[in-house]
């Protein structure tokens, strides 16, 4: 059976395994706005504000991604 909560790079597409080291962004592309936390702290940090997730496979990816929000780029593109 498939597993549903799969993770996948919103940048690269690579697959979360077990002993990656993955990173969520939380951000507000208006107002050009983040919070950057390990992705093993999901459902342990609250944070108010922005209004969609992104998930990163390494340091390079949230590296692009960031950059994408920062600049206002649509980062899924």
């Amino acid at each position: 059976m498939a597993d549903l909560n799969t993770k996948t790079c919103d940048n690269c597409g690579k697959i979360k395994q077990e002993a990656n080291h993955w990173w969520v962004i939380e951000f507000n592309l208006e107002l050009k706005s983040m919070f950057i936390y390990p992705i093993e702290n999901i459902g342990k940090i609250e944070y108010k504000g922005p209004n969609k997730v992104l998930s990163a496979c390494g340091l390079e990816c949230l590296g692009i991604l960031e950059s994408r929000i920062k600049t206002g780029s649509d980062p899924t593109k």
